[in-house]
């Protein structure tokens, strides 16, 4: 596996608050351009450290 850096790590972290947000949300926030967070989703998904995008249910829906 891949060794993750800085900036990897904030992208995880941003995604694993909101998985919706657009990569041009994503560059926004981490002050970075378009195309390198493409890659950077690309490369997450390719080495297996991203494997899907999923959402978050409040809990009292888990429970049913």
């Amino acid at each position: 596996m891949t060794k993750l850096d800085e900036l990897d790590l904030k992208l995880i972290y941003l995604l694993m608050d909101n998985s919706r947000l657009s990569i041009s949300e994503l560059a926004e926030r981490l002050s970075v351009s378009r195309p390198t967070v493409k890659t950077r989703l690309e490369k997450l998904e390719k080495e297996g450290i991203i494997q899907r995008y999923t959402i978050k249910l409040h809990p009292e829906l888990q429970k049913a």
